[in-house]
């Protein structure tokens, strides 16, 4: 309705600019509304244009969707999780795999030296000094189950999983049996698929499984996180409530095994199901649940720096450390608020 004119030919509008001559035929001429096409908007547009969020992002307008992003962060910071040593007291084992063979020995009070079956490798080069290594057909260590934790405990250590170590991105959804799952801690199987949880681990996610028909995948962390270098990966269980914790960041949280732990040797490696192909080491398990200070403290590390990550981080001149959502975000959205870029 608002359209005065239409001009549909060759050359320039402006008569002192004639544009050649000859006969030309147009047919079926459309008009249509402007419209959003993301892949046009301006770049300063497409920062404060995040919402809705998922695929594609954006909307060509700015409203009321940013808000609710930035409303759910509001006041979301960035941080540094300094170390605490945890309660050594509550340590169940430890294993540092220094060995060159035979037995693998348990560094805690517990004596919980392992056993290695089917060719694991040692003296392979590790996070820390040496690492043992799995083929990923059928090598797996089993240690006892002196000071067993319950429905409370915590496990984990420092992986490194080989190239060729992949797990099928859709079978993050479920675990137990799924082809291409690789089981990497298990200490609470003991051989009984009714109960107990673990650790599966690959190149493309990890997820964190309950033995029995519950299976509860880590379907926030994948391959572009994990990769194949030295990762580190602790899984805290408070009251059956497992939280991943990759790096020193708590990655997944939320999940919970209603199982009860079973009172059986501890294995990691690997299992009938799948077994762990690449390196391990600074294996630890604790009859408590960990702090994220405890966890850091566990990598071997003073501190782990976790970044500001939100869309409705728009001022970010902030110095480390003091970074956070919060009105200076919220003055540079109101700046373009309502603003639309639509093409033509």
């Amino acid at each position: 309705a608002n359209v005065s004119s239409i001009a549909i030919g060759f050359g320039s509008p402006i008569a002192t600019m004639p544009g050649g001559s000859g006969l030309i035929y147009f047919d079926d001429i459309r008009l249509y509304a402007p419209r959003c096409i993301l892949s046009r908007r301006e770049a300063d547009f497409a920062l404060v244009d995040y919402a809705p969020e998922g695929d594609p992002n954006g909307d060509c307008v700015v409203n009321y969707r940013e808000i609710e992003v930035m409303t759910r962060d509001w006041l979301l910071t960035d941080s540094n999780v300094y170390a605490t040593a945890p309660d050594g007291a509550n340590l169940v084992a430890h294993y540092k795999f220094e060995e060159a063979s035979g037995t693998l020995y348990d560094e805690s009070d517990n004596h919980n030296d392992g056993t290695a079956f089917d060719g694991v490798l040692y003296q392979q080069i590790g996070q820390e000094g040496y690492a043992l290594g799995f083929d990923g057909i059928d090598d797996r260590v089993e240690v006892g189950d002196t000071g067993r934790p319950s429905d409370t405990f915590s496990f984990g250590g420092w992986l490194k999983t080989s190239a060729t170590h992949q797990i099928d991105p859709e079978s993050t959804a479920g675990v137990g049996g799924t082809a291409g799952q690789r089981y990497a801690f298990d200490p609470s199987h003991g051989g009984d698929l009714n109960a107990g949880a673990g650790l599966s681990v690959g190149t493309n996610g990890i997820s964190v499984y309950e033995h029995g028909s519950n299976y509860m995948p880590a379907t926030a962390v994948y391959a572009a996180e994990i990769g194949d270098d030295w990762n580190h990966i602790m899984v805290v269980y408070n009251n059956k409530q497992p939280t991943i914790y990759l790096n020193g960041e708590a990655v997944r949280t939320g999940l919970t095994c209603p199982r009860a732990i079973v009172n059986a040797p501890i294995q990691f490696g690997g299992m009938s199901y799948g077994f762990l192909e690449g390196l391990m080491d600074e294996v630890r398990i604790y009859s408590y649940a960990l702090s994220a200070e405890e966890v850091v403290w566990t990598m071997g590390v003073v501190n782990v720096y976790t970044e500001l990550i939100s869309p409705a981080n728009l001022s970010d001149n902030e110095p480390v450390n003091e970074k956070k959502v919060n009105f200076l975000d919220y003055a540079m959205l109101m700046q373009r608020w309502l603003d639309e870029d639509l093409f033509p």
